[in-house]
């Protein structure tokens, strides 16, 4: 049942270029955020918790990659 609902979304979701672009749009950020949590866990940290005063140089460098990845995604589909 699940599956026949993410189909139904997926088809859904191309019926005009605006809603797929903003489809495409919300992939690409989930699979940012996705990276971003798992650079988190390879730095032995979970996202969310880390303040910026205190942050290893990892952590910086997580959230660098993170906003360069989310910029991407507002380029290529906003």
């Amino acid at each position: 049942m699940r599956f026949v609902v993410l189909i139904i979304l997926f088809l859904w979701s191309f019926t005009s270029l605006v809603c797929a672009n903003m489809f495409a749009y919300s992939l690409c950020q989930s699979a940012c955020c996705y990276g971003a949590v798992v650079c988190y866990k390879a730095s032995g940290a979970v996202f969310g918790t880390i303040k910026s005063s205190n942050a290893p140089q990892s952590i910086l460098i997580c959230n660098g990659v993170l906003g360069a990845c989310s910029s991407k995604c507002a380029v290529n589909f906003l």
